[in-house]
């Protein structure tokens, strides 16, 4: 869904951080797999958790966590959720695209 949603703000130009979105949402997909599918594990600091995951390149997680962490996390995907809602209502109606209708390419 990131690449559709960069191939929709490429369609409009006046949208200056599209590089900063896409590159972002790509950090926060990592970091919602690792969330979701990791295998958590106390470390001896009592305020650390340890994530056993290792994605699909083989890239796997090189800190411990700690609450505080996790909630940076989340607070950075809801400021991109609400960009991305921003960028929505400027360029056209609540949930669609300026031009999506006009676009073959599009399915529905």
């Amino acid at each position: 869904m990131i690449e559709q949603l960069d191939s929709a703000l490429r369609r409009h130009p006046g949208i200056d951080d599209r590089d900063e979105i896409n590159d972002r949402l790509v950090v926060l997909k990592h970091q919602r797999n690792l969330i979701c599918h990791a295998s958590w594990s106390p470390t001896a600091e009592k305020t650390r958790w340890r994530p056993a995951f290792v994605a699909m390149k083989g890239e796997s997680v090189p800190a411990d966590l700690s609450a505080p962490e996790l909630d940076l996390m989340r607070h950075e995907a809801e400021a991109a959720g609400r960009r991305i809602i921003a960028i929505m209502h400027l360029t056209g109606i609540a949930g669609e695209w300026v031009g999506e209708d006009d676009d073959p390419d599009i399915d529905r």
